[in-house]
């Protein structure tokens, strides 16, 4: 089924559409708008006949309460993930103020699952109270219930609610196919928000992803043409960086036309379960719920972003806000923690107005979180930060001299334990092509946590190398380390991880682990080059283990005989012949 865009205006009769407003979060008055997003936490049971809902007895509590604390902090948009808000909330909406978006303002509420013909009659009720525009329901494909979207918001002279439902258009791919694919209604338009100033707005849910008119991108750029959108993916995913997914996020952002794309996704929260009506055997969790905001990167090398972006990256982690950067696709990438909460944002505008000068770095700033209370009915005010507790494999080791990555804070332990694994460029930024990040600092959810707990366990080698090496062994660089060395650093124009225990002696090194001898020779070399070579080409040891063997060894290799011409081995050439090319940014 083709997919078209159509526009809010033409979802309403001709009567009914003066009653659309400015939104905020579109003009250009300020260049900032504020964005919440629920992540809830809950069991939910799918059925081909009803779709997915939750029966959790609290959930409805808790959506009621997200609506008025919304309406309250009176944000420019607010977002649930897909099969959230249950049905009859939506009539409460309608007759409660209080419950109701502010002026000029926008809420995108996903709705639990309900039958095609439940759903008609409730837009039936809606339509006494409200103007429900039914445009994007033209050509929809009616099975047994419908997995929607509604655009709510305040008609222009505030005197009723404007509903705007946007059907689900493709079935997800994954064990929820004995829910959807058998009794999805598919809808065939996309509804487009857009103001005079050319920023717009359009949504996608979950696995329409998937479908062929949405997965190229094209959808969004008619003509193949650069324009300013806000892109909103909710969605109920186990799956969240499925490589299908993400390949709509890099085609959206690989061309020049995505340079001004803001794209924003939300899931439901770890622990969430989905059981498969009379499957009582089949159960769906999700473990990470990766719900991210993306944007293009600007022209900054890792370093410049680390420093740039330092002050940002602090006040959101208080938040549950994290960041990453795909160093290939070009992204910024802020995602949140896996736990329940509510989450309040302010972001940049794709166009701000005036002259694209410059773009500021700080385009993504939480400022303030909320977690479920005491009565697990509502939500408290709180800041909520990503789990720091280290690893038990490392935190038994690090003991002693060895007791820094105990007392350091997040951004230190993460520059340090990249420096033990033979990295100095921010390398603890990055996204790796499956979106898995490389912080070890902290947890982030499932997925992420494999590769960190392989990375920690090259950090406990190292430690182990330097406990098992008797000091007549240990490699001139620590050797030469006035009243023997401990783990710590320095400050940001050293790369040294391990100094003197003497409290006034200057001296230190740089000691890494990297897991085949190949590699850790290259390392070696690497570092010596980018820390310079003058002062560090006799300070830095990258250990490794000769292959099938616990024979420690080191490099480069040193020379401690005083007449020797060279200390230090020289550097092997790496090179493959031809030029080499870098990954320009726009």
């Amino acid at each position: 089924m083709t997919l078209t865009l159509i526009e809010v205006e033409n979802c309403f009769k001709d009567g009914d559409r003066q009653a659309i407003p400015e939104f905020y979060f579109l003009n250009t008055v300020d260049p900032n708008f504020r964005f919440m997003r629920m992540q809830p936490y809950g069991q939910l049971i799918a059925s081909p006949r009803t779709g997915v809902r939750s029966i959790s007895p609290s959930h409805t509590k808790k959506c009621r309460h997200a609506f008025k604390i919304a309406r309250e902090r009176r944000v420019d948009l607010f977002l649930t993930p897909e099969y959230c808000v249950p049905i009859s909330l939506i009539h409460e909406m309608i007759m409660n103020p209080e419950l109701q978006p502010p002026p000029n303002t926008l809420w995108c509420i996903c709705c639990e699952g309900v039958s095609w013909s439940d759903f008609e009659n409730h837009m039936n009720e809606w339509s006494d109270y409200a103007y429900v525009g039914k445009g994007a329901l033209k050509n929809v494909y009616p099975r047994n219930f419908v997995g929607l979207m509604l655009y709510v918001f305040q008609s222009v002279d505030g005197d009723k609610l404007c509903i705007v439902p946007q059907c689900k258009v493709q079935p997800m791919r994954e064990q929820l196919n004995v829910c959807e694919q058998d009794g999805l209604s598919r809808g065939s338009h996309i509804v487009l928000f857009h103001s005079q100033s050319g920023n717009r707005l359009v949504s996608i849910i979950c696995a329409d992803a998937y479908h062929e008119d949405i997965k190229s991108a094209g959808i969004f750029f008619p003509s193949n043409q650069d324009y300013k959108n806000i892109v909103l993916h909710p969605q109920l995913n186990s799956d969240p960086r499925n490589k299908d997914i993400a390949a709509l996020r890099n085609r959206m952002f690989e061309e020049e036309r995505g340079r001004h794309t803001l794209y924003i996704t939300a899931n439901w929260a770890h622990g969430t379960s989905i059981g498969i009506a009379h499957q009582p055997d089949t159960t769906i969790r999700i473990k990470a719920p990766w719900s991210s905001i993306y944007k293009r990167n600007v022209n900054y090398s890792r370093k410049e972003m680390d420093e740039i972006l330092h002050d940002v990256r602090v006040k959101n982690f208080k938040f549950g806000l994290g960041f990453a950067f795909a160093e290939r696709t070009k992204l910024k990438v802020w995602y949140a923690v896996k736990y329940e909460h509510l989450q309040m944002i302010s972001l940049r505008k794709p166009y701000a107005g005036g002259p694209e000068l410059t773009r500021p770095a700080g385009t993504v700033q939480a400022s303030e979180s909320y977690i479920p209370n005491e009565s697990n009915d509502g939500w408290k005010e709180e800041e909520i930060k990503f789990d720091s507790t280290l690893p038990e494999v490392l935190a038994r080791e690090a003991t002693g001299d060895f007791d820094y990555p105990r007392r350091a804070s997040v951004d230190d332990l993460d520059r340090f334990l990249s420096y033990c694994l033979g990295y100095i460029d921010g390398n603890e930024l990055l996204l790796d092509d499956e979106e898995m990040s490389n912080r070890l600092s902290y947890h982030i959810d499932d997925d992420c946590e494999i590769h960190r707990g392989h990375q920690i366990s090259n950090v406990v080698r190292l430690i182990h190398c330097l406990k098992q090496l008797a000091h007549h062994k240990y490699p001139s660089p620590i050797r030469r380390i006035q009243g023997g060395f401990k783990f710590d650093l320095v400050d940001k124009n050293s790369h040294y991880n391990i100094i003197s225990k003497q409290p006034r002696v200057r001296a230190g090194a740089l000691v890494a682990f990297v897991e085949r001898e190949n590699d850790a020779k290259q390392r070696a070399y690497q570092l010596i080059e980018k820390c310079g070579e003058y002062n560090y080409s006799d300070k830095i040891c990258v250990f490794s283990y000769k292959p099938y063997t616990t024979e420690i060894i080191h490099y480069p290799q040193h020379n401690d005989d005083v007449t020797a011409i060279e200390r230090v081995e020289k550097k092997p050439d790496y090179s493959q012949g031809g030029h080499s090319i870098e990954p320009t940014f726009d």
